[in-house]
């Protein structure tokens, strides 16, 4: 590992000379390609051997390769990151979803997204120098300073719309998914929920990006269902597994049919079921991503999660609304798509109400619950629970998560006996809450 660090450090000296040369001089395709598969090899070797040290729990013996280690994991890492942006860089504007999956796949097969999210993850960081929390933190802080400068937010969030794109061509034409690529995409955002939830600089660059923020591809899932009016469960291909690589172990699922379950407990244990899809899990990963980003900067004002949210919500209800032409009820496909859409978006908003137990009370944090409460209440969603009641009581009753849901927001942390507030700062946000309890309940 010393040799590998060692060989990366110094190729970290020409690689952003190189790299601008090779870039700004037109070269050919071929020759983008040698350059990208000669990084490749070399980052593979370098990641199997920093693997082999983690499984080992041997990270902190890199704090021992040089003198100067901290400047030298700065200098890996620099290396690695300028060598995944290449990667993506080599991707055309216009390429399929299927080619941005292989190229986060081949990634995640080289181990290389199993460093990269040790580097973002600042007990990573820390455990590669040995202990020292300080320094373990400065490592991290460079980290996300670079991931941000770089531009590596935009493509996470390509890969994400990338793979609902996907999931969505496979569903179509009954195809199937890589499992190998489906674990890349968990371990991508993974790192992005490191970087997002702990680092300001990341989720700055996460939700002010223009023209349009990227975080609103965190939200593109939900969307895809909304506008394709399916469910969106694509049949996962198991694949042998590489060392180190770590694969998800849920079984695949086959693309849901239209019948409806004969009975209330086979329902609902494929309401259950389902939500282990892989389509289903990378979106709640995602939203939880979209959460982390609005919290770390106190964003609740951006329209793009708060807003785009209550959106989903609202126009999920409406769709599973018989049309008044033909009265014809939606499919069950169609009526369970939307029912988890409006599961996982109140999810997401709730999330952004809650405050953790050790959290001082400000007038600074109720402002930023009132804001999220609002635009529940403008967007009525309280209706949208209602449609919820009337169009689908057969899902409703054999899954109770919607009530939970409800419950929790009725019962939120914020106003809990358990902890001692101040009337004068939490009356208007339970007056909110008390006003969504009361339409629900109408």
């Amino acid at each position: 590992m010393k040799a590998a660090l060692g060989r990366q450090s110094r190729q970290v000296n020409l690689k952003d000379t190189d790299s601008q040369r090779i870039l700004s001089s037109n070269p050919s395709a071929s020759d983008v390609t040698e350059m990208i598969l000669s990084e490749r090899r070399l980052w593979a070797e370098a990641a199997v051997a920093f693997w082999r040290l983690a499984s080992r729990q041997q990270i902190h013996l890199l704090s021992h390769v040089s003198t100067g280690a901290l400047r030298e994991l700065h200098r890996f890492c620099e290396g690695l990151l300028d060598h995944i942006r290449i990667t993506f860089l080599s991707l055309a504007p216009t390429a399929t979803p299927l080619q941005v999956l292989d190229c986060v796949s081949s990634l995640g097969t080289d181990h290389i997204l199993f460093l990269l999210d040790t580097f973002c993850s600042p007990k990573g960081c820390i455990s590669m120098e040995g202990g020292e929390e300080t320094r373990g933190r400065e490592l991290h802080t460079h980290v996300c300073r670079v991931l941000a400068e770089q531009d590596h937010l935009y493509w996470m969030t390509r890969v994400v719309r990338a793979f609902c794109d996907e999931s969505w061509r496979v569903c179509s034409e009954k195809d199937e998914m890589s499992r190998a690529s489906v674990s890349a995409i968990h371990g991508m955002l993974r790192c992005l929920l490191h970087c997002c939830a702990t680092s300001a600089v990341c989720a700055h660059a996460l939700i002010y990006t223009e023209p349009r923020p990227l975080v609103a591809q965190l939200l593109y899932g939900l969307r895809l269902r909304i506008s394709s009016n399916t469910l969106i469960r694509p049949v996962v291909r198991d694949e042998p597994t590489r060392l180190g690589v770590a694969l998800s172990s849920a079984p695949s699922l086959p693309t849901p049919t239209m019948r409806l379950p004969a009975t209330k407990s086979a329902l609902a244990e494929y309401l259950t079921s389902g939500r282990t899809n892989a389509f289903d899990e990378i979106s709640r990963e995602a939203l939880n991503v979209a959460v982390a980003a609005v919290k770390r900067v106190a964003a609740h004002e951006t329209p793009e999660v708060v807003i785009g949210l209550c959106h989903i919500v609202d126009v999920s209800s409406r769709s599973i609304v018989p049309s008044p032409k033909d009265e014809k009820q939606p499919s069950i496909s169609t009526q369970i798509a939307m029912y988890e859409n409006v599961l996982m978006a109140l999810e997401a908003l709730f999330q952004l109400l809650q405050v953790k137990e050790d959290e001082p009370w400000s007038q600074e944090l109720v402002f930023r619950q009132e804001i999220v409460l609002q635009q529940i209440l403008n967007h009525d969603l309280a209706r949208a629970v209602e449609r919820l009641l009337r169009h689908c009581p057969t899902i409703l009753d054999a899954d109770s998560t919607l009530f939970q849901s409800i419950g929790t927001l009725c019962t939120p942390p914020f106003t809990s006996s358990r902890r001692r507030r101040r009337p004068s700062t939490v009356s208007r946000v339970e007056n909110s809450t008390q006003c969504f309890r009361e339409t629900a309940i109408r």
